[in-house]
């Protein structure tokens, strides 16, 4: 065997070790899905998450250009879907009348574009959503979040959400100051999901469903949420040991973003697609980037956590 040197052979090394890092990822990747969440999706009636729509740029992949958002809708008119909201999601559920061209479209956060730029390009086709609200952010700039940059983006003031409720779209809770919940203690996760609650609830506006913040949860938190007198509450890529199925409060959803293109769309739509388990589980590793918001804003366990 051709001896290569020193220096060759120390250049192949990290190719090696990316090559075995690959491998193994992918080998359990494959694990998880066959045995954790491939149960999931099983007759699963889409249900997708949005953040921005808006043409603006920044270094993160929440925000979709408008025309790719349209781009996205007309193809779910063409091809005969039919948008819900998670309150029909769950009658639905109930008397087993739930359909694979059924779909529920959520935005997360409350942003202003979903009411300037998102809902009239719903309204164009007829279609529905549900916006889940940080409610000490009503009218006020994402300071909650972190920006490379600086960048920041404006949520709905009050208007604007009695505005599109009134249109029929689904106003749900994203907590108080959007936290990641489980670095605080009983009192102050009841807090940011009760008084978001209530908040919502004072200008009128009905409020059943509940989103976690960065997806991110557990059964303490699954057990307040049900206490706060919510009827469910959707996940962004499930945080459960074992997770199951339509479960009232943490509903699974997929996560649409920039990095998506029809047809990674058509693909996310359809978990019978032989691409659909790959596509799950690099969206799981996109959304553990979210993370790392927390704790670049140094946010820390509450001295009074249990």
């Amino acid at each position: 065997m051709e001896d290569l040197g020193p220096v060759a052979r120390y250049r192949k090394i990290p190719l090696f070790a990316a090559a075995a890092m690959m491998s193994g990822f992918s080998l359990r990747a494959i694990y998880r899905w066959n045995t954790k969440y491939k149960k999931l999706f099983e007759n699963w009636t889409p249900i997708l998450n949005f953040h921005k729509i808006d043409d603006q740029k920044e270094w993160g992949i929440n925000s979709i250009s408008p025309s790719k958002f349209r781009e996205f809708l007309n193809y779910l008119k063409q091809n005969d879907y039919k948008t819900i909201t998670l309150k029909d999601y769950f009658v639905l559920l109930e008397n087993k009348s739930l359909t694979r061209k059924h779909v529920v479209l959520c935005f997360d956060d409350g942003y202003a574009d979903f009411a300037e730029t998102a809902v009239p390009i719903m309204e164009e086709f007829g279609f529905t959503a549900t916006a889940f609200i940080i409610t000490d952010y009503i009218g006020k700039y994402n300071n909650w979040d972190f920006q490379i940059g600086g960048h920041k983006f404006r949520h709905m003031d009050i208007n604007q959400i009695k505005d599109i409720s009134e249109r029929g779209f689904e106003i749900g809770s994203h907590t108080c100051s959007h936290p990641d919940l489980r670095l605080l203690n009983d009192s102050e996760i009841k807090d940011e999901i009760q008084i978001s609650y209530d908040m919502l609830s004072s200008y009128g506006i009905n409020t059943e469903f509940f989103s976690y913040p960065f997806g991110l949860y557990n059964q303490r938190i699954k057990d307040i949420a049900i206490e706060s007198g919510y009827k469910g509450a959707v996940a962004y890529y499930v945080h459960d040991r074992h997770p199951v199925k339509a479960d009232r409060f943490a509903l699974e959803r997929i996560g649409i973003n920039s990095l998506d293109n029809l047809e990674s769309f058509k693909i996310k739509l359809n978990s019978d697609h032989p691409m659909f388990p790959a596509m799950y589980m690099f969206g799981r590793t996109l959304s553990s980037i979210s993370l790392l918001t927390p704790l670049l804003l140094k946010q820390k366990r509450s001295p009074n956590y249990i």
